[in-house]
């Protein structure tokens, strides 16, 4: 089999390995290449904007792509590892709550992991594409979630203290009044 090795560096600590074999003295042939890639800046990806996110940005992920094709089967994978991913919206403060909430849980937000796959074939070909921003977007939710609650239950809590102290107040005068009459008496 033919082989590839070869690997890059840049001055910002962006390294690249790059593995591969072309084995066609079979048929059918069968080549397969993997490219690992550590500190990789990923740059500005744009995405939808609106409510959402305008574009995501990484300057440092872990990339790991690795292709095989055997005659015109596929299988290939792509996983992301973008360490420190900052969403940015569009500038101004968002009108609606919904909104806002929207922007505060994208800002918690901070390692995006992305899974790709596709298999099947040339003519044919399946996708699967999974990430970790659902899992870290429930979790926030639900921080932002119990801070509301514990925020209300203290609200509450000092609104019926007052109320508790006030009706304490109120009786505490009535009998001061009442101990008052029976000591003149």
């Amino acid at each position: 089999p033919m082989r590839l090795e070869a690997t890059a560096k840049n001055a910002a600590g962006e390294n690249w390995a790059i593995h591969g074999t072309f084995e066609h003295r079979t048929s059918p042939g069968e080549d397969v290449v993997e490219a690992v890639g550590r500190r990789v800046n990923l740059g500005s990806i744009k995405l939808s904007g609106g409510s959402l996110p305008e574009r995501v940005t990484s300057k440092d992920a872990d990339v790991t792509m690795k292709v095989t094709m055997k005659g015109f089967a596929l299988d290939a994978g792509l996983q992301i590892d973008a360490n420190h991913a900052q969403f940015a919206f569009a500038p101004g403060e968002p009108k609606s709550s919904s909104a806002r909430i929207l922007r505060d849980l994208f800002g918690k937000v901070d390692g995006v992991q992305l899974k790709a796959s596709v298999d099947g074939t040339l003519t044919h070909p399946r996708i699967h594409v999974s990430s970790n921003i659902d899992r870290q977007f429930a979790q926030a939710l639900k921080d932002l979630m119990a801070k509301r609650r514990a925020e209300a239950e203290a609200q509450i809590r000092a609104q019926i203290e007052g109320q508790v102290q006030a009706r304490e107040a109120e009786l505490n005068k009535r009998l001061e009044a009442q101990r008052a009459g029976i000591e003149a008496q």
